[in-house]
């Protein structure tokens, strides 16, 4: 997911890894800095809009005959952008503010990444990369580590002590190459890593999936439904079963101790209102509510639905399971589900997938 903040750069929620600078196990989110929207900084200000001499530019934009310069690799075979510095020339380089978005962890660090490196093997310097939270903060960057003359990815840890954070935070970054005599400094790409608070399911290990349901021959409808009680659903077939200790028997889901995400469907015709949940048998007790749900049972303007059970449940030992099911209203023979009796395909009707979460 994106959105627009700041500097006009999206900022990106990204599953399954943390910062660098974090501590977390959750998602981390991702803010371009960006290089074309960069200001030369002269005499630590923005330099006069009517520069005009060697070098000069305006109001510090940068472009191919500024001093840095922002330019193509190549003009026609290879147009990736990169701003340079020539030998000797340090001077600063900063980003727009970069507003610091409302999912961003305060409590983690922050870090800033550059992917730069030199034109030749003589000069290997480091990179001060200067940031500022806000209005009135002190520098709390630092240096990367040395320079080569190899593409490298280099980073900058911000202190979450040092973070403002939303809404009133904001970055103010810079890049300052060390000293250079002989070779070209050259910097591709800059971005800002931070834990988000955003939950994050890819950032887990998905140790195994259970996926069973209902089958029966074409053309075959459900069973009748009966109302004012809590009935247990059929689960006949097994399609997944990569969960170690887990196993399906007359209808029961057996589960070994873990946390567990499911997705579960009951369907139901001409019973009005309906619910399902998934029961821990073996203890008595609910693991999920499902939805609500209604399928209306007047004669000429009936239909069915779906009641869905969708959450996570952690289990100390080996349980039962069932997916059980309760309506308003008794509908026989096809209460639980209708046939669509097409192309001679099996029904399917109550499904449960269960996944193991290792956290």
């Amino acid at each position: 997911m994106s959105r627009p903040y700041g500097n006009l750069s999206p900022f990106v929620i990204a599953a399954g890894e943390a910062t660098a600078g974090g501590g977390g196990d959750g998602a981390f989110g991702s803010i371009p800095l960006d290089l074309a929207s960069a200001r030369y900084i002269d005499s630590d200000d923005i330099p006069d809009a009517n520069s005009t001499g060697a070098g000069d530019s305006s109001g510090g934009i940068l472009a191919v005959d500024t001093t840095p310069a922002l330019e193509r690799i190549s003009t026609s075979t290879d147009k990736a952008l990169r701003v340079i510095w020539v030998a000797s020339n340090v001077d600063e380089l900063q980003f727009a503010p970069v507003y610091m978005p409302p999912d961003l962890d305060a409590t983690e660090d922050l870090t800033i990444h550059i992917v730069a490196k030199m034109s030749g093997a003589t000069d290997t310097p480091t990179a001060d990369i200067q940031a500022f939270d806000g209005i009135g903060d002190t520098e709390m960057g630092g240096e990367t580590a040395a320079l080569s003359g190899s593409l490298q990815e280099l980073t900058v840890t911000i202190s979450a002590a040092d973070i403002t954070g939303h809404p009133l935070g904001f970055l103010n970054v810079s890049v300052v190459p060390g000293a250079h005599g002989t070779d070209v400094f050259e910097l591709y790409a800059a971005w800002i890593e931070y834990q988000s608070t955003f939950s994050n399911v890819g950032s887990e290990n998905v140790t195994g999936t259970l996926n069973v349901r209902e089958e029966q021959a074409a053309n075959t409808d459900s069973g009748t439904f009966t109302q004012d009680a809590w009935q247990k659903r059929t689960l006949n077939t097994v399609v997944t079963n990569t969960i170690s200790g887990s196993t399906l028997t007359s209808d029961v889901i057996s589960l070994p101790a873990g946390t567990y995400e499911v997705m579960a469907r009951a369907p139901a015709h001409r019973v009005d209102r309906h619910k399902a949940r998934l029961r821990n048998t073996t203890d008595g007790a609910d693991l999920i509510i499902g939805s609500t749900a209604f399928a209306r049972q007047t004669s000429g303007d009936s239909f069915g639905s779906d009641s869905n059970v969708i959450g996570r449940f952690t289990l100390a030992a080996q349980k039962d399971i069932e997916l059980q099911h309760r309506c308003e209203t008794t509908q026989a023979i096809n209460g639980f589900g209708v046939e669509a009796n097409i192309d001679s395909k099996i029904e399917v009707y109550s499904e449960v997938t269960i996944r193991k979460i290792a956290i």
